[in-house]
């Protein structure tokens, strides 16, 4: 089910937003060459307890999700793309055309999708699509856009232990993501550090 968000709904996720644009902006602060990644992890759950929250991300980060320019620029070119009068697959072109321009595969088995009240809810936002086409965006409307994009191959497939993902020919990912709220005017990046 599509959720739409009213104003005063939208304002409510703000704290949320800022929340995890500081837990970003702290981890991207603590990293380095040659830290180690479980203690990037700890800061992180640190302060998630410390706020009381609790995360329904635990060790969901692969491996392979922090490098690449070009995911990072396809991800602002979708979130420009947010905007009411385009429709997702405006998003979804967006996003694939910076992809295509580099030569990078696109993965299309996982995508955005909306936020609301489940981890991952209606509407699916494809990081490769055709411009003009699919739901009509409107103000309140609230989405995560994430691309995925590979070096060689478009297809993943899932480690043995049954959550971490690799490209099926071991050619380097990445994955950005940012949870985008839809507004009269620009859009509203709710994750991204102040």
């Amino acid at each position: 089910m599509i959720e739409i968000r009213t104003a005063a709904e939208v304002d409510e996720m703000r704290p949320a937003g800022a929340f995890v644009a500081s837990v970003v902006a702290a981890t991207a602060a603590a990293s380095a060459v040659g830290v180690n990644l479980l203690a990037l992890d700890r800061l992180a759950g640190d302060m998630i307890r410390r706020a009381g929250a609790v995360s329904s991300y635990v060790d969901y980060h692969p491996s392979f999700g922090a490098s690449v320019d070009v995911t990072s620029r396809a991800l602002e070119a979708g979130i420009a793309a947010a905007r009411p009068g385009n429709r997702m697959g405006d998003v979804s072109a967006a996003i694939g055309a910076v992809a295509h321009e580099a030569g990078l595969s696109v993965n299309l088995e996982f995508g955005g999708h909306g936020v609301g009240r489940t981890m991952h809810g209606d509407p699916h936002v494809p990081n490769d699509g055709r411009a003009k086409r699919g739901l009509p965006l409107r103000a309140g409307l609230v989405f995560a856009i994430e691309p995925w994009f590979m070096l060689g191959t478009d297809k993943i497939y899932t480690d043995r232990d049954g959550w971490t993902l690799r490209s099926a020919d071991g050619s380097r990912a990445a994955h950005f993501e940012h949870t985008v709220a839809v507004t009269d005017g620009d859009p509203l990046v709710l994750t991204r550090p102040q």
